[in-house]
């Protein structure tokens, strides 16, 4: 299954390394290709980290956040809402704007959650709130079965799993891989 779009559409999946450490690296990746957005179960991208720099050279584009402890307390709950928010328009920015937005978020969001996301995307945007599909990614509980994911969700986990572990601190602030960082205030 895919999300529904047309053309002019763009795609972007949100992830993050998810260790319960700080800083904790939150990643988006765009894509207008729609194939990249279909649910069929997909392999992580973890081992071969040159495959994850080379999806960037096919159209694709990566943003990152390095999300602070403070930056969990005063977002709570919301937190992916403001990372999501600020790392998609830091990926529009960087694009003719897209008629159409579909974005896959790893994880569970509440129903309050999606249309206040939808929203604010919108809002900073220029686009209509009917315009965005926003498809959350629950994590199974209790045991790990091969869940359905999407290339398109592969490329940021493995982008946010790669930056947790192979970048320290300060080549994620000053290096080359620094100029795809989007600040979270």
């Amino acid at each position: 299954m895919a999300l529904k779009g047309i053309e002019n559409s763009l795609n972007v999946a949100i992830d993050e390394s998810n260790h319960g450490r700080f800083p904790e690296i939150f990643t988006a990746i765009a894509s207008p290709f729609e194939k990249d957005i279909i649910i069929t179960p997909t392999k992580k991208l973890r081992k071969d980290n040159s495959l994850l720099f080379k999806s960037l050279e096919n159209g694709r584009d990566m943003r990152y956040s390095i999300i602070s402890k403070k930056n969990y307390e005063k977002y709570g709950e919301n937190l992916i809402i403001e990372v999501g928010l600020e790392l998609i328009t830091g990926l529009i920015k960087n694009c003719m704007y897209p008629k159409k937005l579909n974005v896959l978020v790893d994880g569970y969001l509440k129903d309050s959650q999606i249309d206040l996301f939808r929203k604010n995307i919108a809002y900073y945007n220029l686009l209509e709130p009917r315009d965005i599909n926003i498809l959350d990614l629950p994590k199974e509980k209790g045991f790990k079965p091969k869940r359905e994911k999407t290339y398109l969700g592969a490329l940021a986990d493995g982008f946010a799993h790669h930056l947790f572990r192979d970048y320290d601190y300060t080549t994620l602030l000053k290096g080359k891989i620094s100029s795809k960082r989007i600040d979270i205030h």
